[in-house]
């Protein structure tokens, strides 16, 4: 059964962080939408952008393997897979760049 809204986010995502990590390296996780704006609605999805030097670029396999760990947190989880260097290298106005914008970091690998 679906939960109506998600109480604590900080930790399905901080849980999100912990899957990955069993399998991939991430750089950086960001929630955007109307969770990080705070304008959730009954049943809104979670929007997160997960940057790994490990995903292939947008391949049926990156979000096959994002979509398995969303089923098992949260079916409410929307995870968008980027590769590092394209998260790093996006162009102003693209959806990477509305992302920085106004998403909220949740996670950033240390330098």
């Amino acid at each position: 059964m679906l939960e109506k809204r998600v109480k604590n986010i900080n930790t399905l995502l901080q849980k999100l962080i912990i899957e990955l990590e069993k399998d991939i390296r991430v750089d950086q996780v960001i929630l955007f939408g109307s969770y990080s704006r705070g304008t959730e609605r009954d049943y809104s999805d979670i929007d997160v952008a997960v940057v790994s030097p490990d995903f292939e670029g947008g391949t049926e396999k990156d979000y096959l393997f994002v979509g398995r760990i969303a089923l098992r947190l949260n079916p409410l989880l929307e995870i968008i897979p980027y590769r590092s260097e394209d998260f790093a290298h996006h162009t102003i106005g693209d959806f990477i760049d509305e992302i920085v914008k106004t998403g909220r970091m949740i996670y950033q690998r240390a330098a």
